[in-house]
């Protein structure tokens, strides 16, 4: 596995080079502070290799600028709880059950929402998610998925979220994108499963 610092050097350099709109929305590192309020909204202490990505990037801009890819932004600490926040409240007593199409035993699928899921990445209600409460043959941290429509499955995309951004990384690196006129990286899913 790569250290999320070497992950963000590589992801950088390429953004520098090919969309480099996208690199100067990402955002300076989060405070401990922030960190702290964060994992006392969740109540939960965040995995270190996402608390480590945040202390380089606190996510992007607001929306309505460039995309990190695929048309996701990444999150910063604010959006993480308040996002978190909307969906614990939206679908608490209320929710009305996992994805029909979901039947990876790696996520847990008896309820749409669970507080143990942590979103870094959105787009229109779609999400790329931290799992702490996974499923009888998934593990704390894996990376996965969230359609916020029951047709489309719920996908885990990597074992960890350093996992997961190293073959970021690496789909950067081996140029593995297109960039579309408006200069958005578009990698059609990375799907690391």
């Amino acid at each position: 596995m790569r250290r999320v610092d070497t992950s963000w050097k590589m992801i950088e350099a390429i953004l520098w080079e090919h969309a480099h709109s996208v690199y100067r929305a990402l955002r300076k590192p989060a405070t401990g502070g922030q960190l702290a309020g964060l994992e006392t909204v969740l109540g939960a202490r965040l995995p270190t290799d996402i608390r480590r990505s945040l202390c380089i990037h606190d996510g992007m801009r607001p929306s309505g600028g460039p995309c990190f890819f695929d048309g996701m932004v990444l999150l910063p600490v604010n959006r993480i709880a308040k996002e978190w926040r909307m969906r614990c409240e939206i679908h608490g007593e209320d929710d009305p059950g996992g994805c029909p199409e979901t039947t990876d035993k790696r996520i847990k699928n008896d309820r749409w929402w669970r507080a143990g899921w942590i979103p870094f990445m959105e787009e229109n209600g779609n999400m790329l998610l931290i799992d702490l409460d996974p499923g009888s043959n998934g593990r704390a941290g894996q990376v996965f998925k969230f359609h916020n429509s029951p047709v489309r499955p719920r996908l885990v995309l990597a074992r960890s979220f350093a996992d997961w951004l190293g073959a970021v990384a690496d789909c950067f690196t081996a140029r593995q994108f297109r960039l579309s006129e408006y200069g958005d990286i578009w990698v059609d899913d990375l799907d690391l499963a």
